[in-house]
């Protein structure tokens, strides 16, 4: 899809199937999709452009109720936006104003947890807080966040700095919010083992103390959320990265923002090794100086990103692509077969996954059934393989060839099933 507006926010909501309801923020304006992307149409719009104002989140509690925030340099009250009928329809949110000289600058993102029933704003100089879904924001954070992430509904994560000191023009450099109960309450994590105090936007592994980020072209990895780094990959040639990474640890990716020679553009990367090694895969790339704005998504049986190119000021959107998978001319790395073994295949139901190596590390291992465009159609987290066997069952799925993408301590599998 090619739009007249830079776009700066991607999001899809998490539904058990059709219709794929998804929506794609711009400079003043959003688009939703019913279709899972094969249409779209817009559904608000401002008609205000230009570098202070463009649309920083979206997140949903259910089909219905969701939200937005604004990044909104013209006017100070409109950094929250609220939904009951799935997208179609949005009123304005009020929220306190931050403290001067940053009361105009609206809103950087949005967030919901279910288990805790909060809602998280995050506006410049700290993140409001409403325990009744956004009608009003009794409490606040005194940070400024660069992104939401969770391992389940009661561990998150926020990469941060110190609101507070923001208002007084000091710097006490980068650091982790850390929760365990749904963001009830939060712990500051002074991260180690990172090269700068510049921050990253990790990306959590389900179930989970484990995250990745990237630093430059160098990913790291922390497996105490967020306390302590190590590095555990590099991006290939001159790749950099964008600090931005989605998907799940069986298959991750990132664009890359390296521009050759001055020339918009850059690529995207796949890791099918939980970030150890990367390959190109040919989707959009991303522009270094653009800003702070998501423009990749991947999750929920979908992966979309937007190009982008250098205005000089802020962002100027050459387009919205979807991920083929997998990429037919593409060559992708070669996958270990190991000892695993999938019978009785064909199978008209349960399948046994065999041979597999406990993880010495007790973390999670994943299981994902994948069907033939690569969309996901059932998966299985195990806490810590135990055993060399699991069951499958793949009663409710229609007959057709499959895949069995496997994440275990050997490292990744794909298996061919074929469903009868």
């Amino acid at each position: 899809m090619t739009l007249g507006e830079p776009v700066t926010y991607i999001y899809f909501l998490d539904l058990p199937g059709p219709p794929r309801i998804g929506f794609v923020g711009t400079e003043c304006s959003l688009f939703r999709t019913s279709d899972g992307g094969k249409t779209w149409a817009g559904v608000w719009d401002t008609g205000v452009t230009g570098d202070f104002f463009y649309i920083s989140g979206i997140c949903f509690k259910d089909s219905l109720t969701g939200w937005m925030s604004v990044f909104n340099g013209n006017y100070p009250d409109g950094k929250c936006y609220e939904t009951t009928d799935g997208g179609l329809n949005w009123r304005q949110l009020m929220v306190p104003r931050d403290s001067l000289p940053w009361s105009t600058w609206g809103a950087f993102g949005i967030s919901y947890n279910a288990t805790s029933g909060r809602l998280f704003l995050s506006c410049v100089t700290k993140i409001r807080i409403s325990t009744d879904l956004g009608n009003s924001w009794t409490d606040s954070l005194p940070f400024r966040a660069y992104g939401y992430s969770y391992s389940d509904s009661l561990h998150w994560i926020i990469p941060a700095n110190r609101a507070y000191d923001i208002e007084h023009d000091t710097s006490t450099g980068f650091l982790f919010l850390v929760t365990s109960n749904g963001g009830v309450s939060w712990d500051t994590v002074a991260p180690q083992g990172l090269p700068t105090d510049e921050g990253l936007a990790p990306v959590t592994r389900q179930g989970s103390l484990t995250c990745l980020g990237t630093i430059g072209n160098s990913i790291f990895r922390s497996d105490d959320f967020g306390r302590n780094w190590r590095q555990v990959g590099t991006l290939p040639g001159n790749a950099h990265s964008t600090g931005y990474m989605a998907g799940n640890f069986s298959r991750l990716y990132l664009q890359n923002s390296y521009v050759p020679e001055g020339i918009p553009g850059g690529n995207m990367f796949v890791s099918t090794d939980s970030g150890a090694t990367w390959f190109d895969d040919g989707g959009p790339g991303y522009d270094l100086n653009d800003g702070e704005s998501h423009i990749f998504y991947a999750g929920k049986g979908v992966t979309y990103a937007a190009m982008t190119g250098d205005t000089g000021y802020g962002y100027e959107g050459l387009g919205l692509y979807e991920e083929i998978w997998p990429q037919s001319s593409v060559q992708q790395p070669e996958l270990s077969t190991g000892n695993v073994s999938l019978f009785p295949n064909p199978t008209a139901g349960t399948i046994t996954i065999s041979g597999m190596q406990p993880n010495g590390d007790g973390s999670r291992s994943f299981i994902e059934i994948l069907n033939v465009v690569g969309k996901r159609v059932l998966e299985q987290n195990k806490p810590g393989i135990v055993s060399p066997s699991i069951q499958i069952d793949l009663t409710d799925l229609p007959p057709g060839v499959y895949y069995a993408q496997i994440a275990t301590a050997e490292g990744m599998l794909v298996k061919k099933i074929v469903k009868e």
